[in-house]
């Protein structure tokens, strides 16, 4: 009897943590989704309830997932794991201390809170779940989005499929612009993908292939040049880490030459009409403003102060800064953000916070392919290719911080699991 307790208690907080984690991973995205009640608006500025509503929650779920730790006598250890994260902690003290520098205090001060809790709960999951956790959580709330995004399309397709300019006609799905759908879906169609191979049952397969079929669909209507590639180049990396694992070993020498050969043949062509290939994408090489604001940008922050920024959660709150930006650069509308996370953290934070920022980052890619390497697996593959998304997504959209911090907890959870001792052992949880 105690025996079958045991293990009901165990599946139910396995069940817990998985619905905490989708719960997270909803509010992480919070800015991102449709509002139904703005049909037909542009919705840059659409959003559930406020970032102290968010805040609450987030407290709410990091309570649970700390009472959770406690009830397993785990509390004391996950925060003893943060001493081998000092540039973490580093970086969070880093984006507190901008406040006292920072150009929009009020914003900056809302904009911290939710930083911490967010790394916190972010933390706990790269803490407490094995990978196979990670990647049914990550599968479920897939799925919960490429369905959704389907169902408003059919039912309330004025909302669901974009009617302002430039964008006429292009699917978002459920959320409030096309480049969120076709990252978002990109990484879920890379989910599917290695749920496909994983699993063995035919439903599972079934399901996985769904998913996959759904999201390049939604990509295609999407018009997303951003959702295009990343999809393209995500599974086409799954592919050949796989390859490498299961093919790899049993090709001749003169098949893995050829193969080496070819390959950097396509990557010399590619690089040589980066042009053309933009241009199947509806892009060109400044991607289509981008690379201009970036030096604008960049020249900005250095002239304002070059090592501390205009502090976090600042300037992308100010529609003066917004409108100054678009009529400089000859934008037809606002700029929202840097269009590119690690410039935006260069906004936020100097200097000093990007090159913390590109070191963390470093640091968990470095680690997590190590780990590949070492256990040559599907599942071991999920860390490294999460954190080729998060890098690849920021490169032309703005993902830390501004709009949403799904990225950031990415980030932060496979930061946490590729520390672990465990992380070489593929536990069932």
């Amino acid at each position: 009897m105690k025996a079958t307790s045991g293990v009901l208690k165990g599946r139910f907080a396995v069940v817990l943590d998985i619905i905490i984690a989708i719960i997270a991973f909803f509010i992480f995205n919070r800015r991102t989704w449709l509002c139904l009640d703005e049909i037909n608006k542009p919705l840059f500025y659409c959003q559930y309830g406020t970032l102290q509503s968010e805040n609450l929650v987030l407290l709410l779920l990091v309570a649970a997932a700390l009472l959770l730790l406690w009830q397993r006598r785990e509390l004391r250890t996950f925060f003893a794991s943060w001493k081998s994260h000092w540039l973490l902690i580093a970086f969070l003290v880093w984006a507190a201390a901008s406040y006292f520098w920072s150009i929009d205090s009020a914003a900056s001060l809302e904009k911290i809170p939710q930083l911490v809790l967010t790394t916190l709960l972010a933390a706990y999951f790269g803490y407490r779940f094995s990978q196979k956790r990670i990647l049914i959580a990550l599968f479920m709330f897939s799925f919960i989005v490429t369905a959704l995004s389907f169902v408003l399309v059919g039912l309330l397709p004025g909302a669901a499929i974009m009617s302002t300019y430039p964008h006429e006609g292009m699917w978002r799905g459920i959320t409030s612009h096309r480049n969120y759908l076709g990252s978002l879906a990109a990484f879920s169609s890379m989910i599917a993908l290695m749920v496909f191979f994983r699993k063995k049952r035919l439903w599972q397969k079934l399901l996985a292939v769904a998913i996959f079929a759904g999201c390049g669909f939604l990509i295609f209507k999407s018009h997303s040049a951003t959702g295009i590639l990343l999809m393209a180049g995500l599974n086409l990396v799954v592919l050949l880490c796989l390859g490498w694992v299961h093919v790899w070993p049993r090709m001749k020498t003169w098949q893995k030459i050829s193969v080496l050969a070819g390959s950097g043949a396509v990557l010399v062509l590619a690089v040589l009409n980066l042009n053309h290939i933009f241009a199947l994408v509806g892009r060109n090489s400044s991607l289509t403003g981008r690379i201009p604001l970036w030096g604008y940008l960049i020249q900005d922050v250095a002239n304002h102060n070059l090592w501390l920024g205009y502090g976090i959660g600042s300037v992308w709150n100010m529609g003066s800064y917004m409108q100054h930006l678009a009529d400089v650069l000859g934008w037809p509308f606002l700029v929202v953000n840097g269009h590119n996370g690690f410039v935006d953290i260069f906004v936020y934070l100097g200097l000093v916070g990007v090159l913390m920022l590109i070191a963390i980052t470093a640091t968990v890619l470095i680690r997590s392919f190590i780990h590949f390497v070492g256990q040559k697996s599907t599942l071991s593959l999920l860390p490294f290719v999460s954190i080729l998304y998060v890098i690849v997504a920021n490169i032309t959209i703005s993902y830390f911080f501004v709009f949403e911090t799904f990225h950031w907890a990415i980030l932060v959870c496979f930061l946490f699991a590729a520390s672990r001792k465990t992380l070489l052992i593929e536990n069932p949880g």
